[in-house]
């Protein structure tokens, strides 16, 4: 496949704290238009590749491209390109649920008539209609991270980052974002998730890579021709065991 098939590209990613290697030379892509699952146990790097990948921390070598434009050469580019969600929602809480999506829209320079039509159908989308000009501060936890999950697709990016969203959600949640995960996906967009269920990554993405200790053990894609009663979680323990050593 060529350079532009990519949404996301990982090249020898390096990363340490203090003399501890956490990443090691990390190499992985995610194409346009697939769900890409990044699954391991914790302590394995699975937060520390997240945080690379949307600059929160910074690398020690390597590169990351994203939708073309190098986090280390044009970080605004590639930072407009993603929409990120964290395991505990990232929302000011003394803001309305609209306030906060507003803001955020302002951040990416989202147009007043883009973002009613946006802001109308992921509102909608989501169940939140009645509950958008609340106080975050009173919302659940499902209704928080709903609002972000809202922010964070506002300004339309190509590549959604999804870190353990499904934590605290209730099955009705769930199972509308999974539905608008693959809605997201048949636009042409790709999302980049991690989660410990590993049966909902089975049935919803496309491609797999398996991360222990830092290192990828190996990458899975999902439509192939695998063999008959393969098992993902299987798999994974399979792999974590002949690695145990390492």
């Amino acid at each position: 496949m060529n350079d532009e098939d990519y949404i996301l590209k990982v090249d020898h990613l390096n990363k340490k704290y203090g003399d501890k290697i956490i990443l090691k030379d990390l190499s992985f892509n995610v194409k346009k238009g697939e769900i890409f699952g990044f699954i391991g146990s914790n302590g394995t790097g699975k937060s520390t590749t997240i945080k690379c990948l949307t600059n929160i921390v910074n690398y020690d070598s390597g590169d990351i491209i994203i939708n073309g434009f190098s986090l280390d050469k044009n970080p605004i580019d590639a930072k407009k390109s993603f929409g990120l969600i964290m395991e505990e929602p990232c929302v000011y809480e003394d803001m309305s649920g609209k306030e906060f999506v507003s803001f955020t829209a302002s951040i990416y320079g989202v147009n007043k008539e883009t973002f009613e039509t946006r802001y109308e159908e992921l509102v909608s989308k989501f169940d939140m209609k009645n509950d958008m000009n609340k106080l975050i501060k009173f919302y659940s936890h499902g209704m928080k991270q709903k609002v972000a999950m809202i922010a964070s697709l506002i300004h339309e990016p190509k590549l959604w980052i999804l870190d353990e969203p499904l934590t605290g959600l209730d099955i009705i949640t769930v199972k509308e974002l999974i539905d608008y995960m693959k809605d997201y996906r048949e636009k042409g967009n790709s999302i980049f998730l991690t989660s410990h269920n590993i049966d909902i990554v089975e049935k919803i993405c496309d491609r797999v890579v398996f991360i222990h200790k830092g290192k990828i053990l190996n990458t899975y894609d999902l439509h192939s021709d695998l063999k008959k009663g393969f098992s993902l979680s299987d798999e994974f323990f399979k792999l974590v065991k002949e690695n145990s050593d390492d």
